[in-house]
């Protein structure tokens, strides 16, 4: 999810929405009874609980060296951008059968990938990170194409003019694509430049 939209020189934010600390706490505190790798995003820098192999892989995948939570709530004062279970696949689809609940409190749970599951504020979708970004550039939904793989992207897929399913997506992503690409290993991006733009 995107809670954070930033130019890429002059790190000028253009769209921030933070998780705040109550909520932060309540999923904190919910990984650790749940016995998970919890991972914290603030302010571009990454908080861990506890230094696991999964935190650590977490890390070298973003380029960041996590940092080892030890005062959660001076961590999270200014708010957090989004946290994360690390886990295994099984553990993580029931995770995300089981947190649904929370979306009354006013946080959103989704899996990125089999390996993790992403807690964000409603109002923290991939969909308001773009219609963000257009609006700085002049852009109007309808010429932005968006190309996506996992449930986070269905707001993104469901706004754009073009929606695009990396073929390794699951079938219901598939479902509200314009266009299934190839997958992430057979550079599906590179592929949907080509067609749609280059040509």
């Amino acid at each position: 999810m995107v809670g954070l939209v930033i130019t890429g020189k002059s790190r000028t934010i253009i769209y921030e929405e933070k998780l705040d600390p109550v909520k932060s706490k309540r999923i904190f505190e919910l990984g650790k009874t749940l016995g998970t790798s919890i991972i914290v995003w603030v302010d571009h820098e990454l908080y861990v609980w506890p230094m696991s192999e999964a935190a650590l892989a977490y890390g070298k995948a973003v380029q960041l060296e996590p940092k080892l939570i030890t005062d959660f709530d001076e961590i999270i004062g200014k708010g957090a951008h989004k946290l994360l279970f690390a886990d295994t696949p099984e553990r993580i689809e029931k995770m995300f059968r089981d947190c649904r609940y929370l979306e009354k409190e006013g946080i959103n749970a989704h899996p990125s990938k089999p390996i993790y599951l992403e807690f964000v504020d409603t109002n923290v979708t991939k969909s308001n990170g773009i219609r963000h970004l257009a609006e700085r550039y002049g852009i109007t939904m309808e010429e932005v194409i968006a190309a996506g793989d996992s449930y986070n992207d269905l707001s993104m897929l469901q706004s754009a003019g073009l929606s695009v399913a990396m073929e390794n997506a699951p079938e219901d992503i598939k479902a509200h694509a314009d266009f299934i690409t190839k997958s992430n290993d057979e550079d599906g991006i590179a592929h949907v430049i080509e067609k749609f733009i280059l040509q």
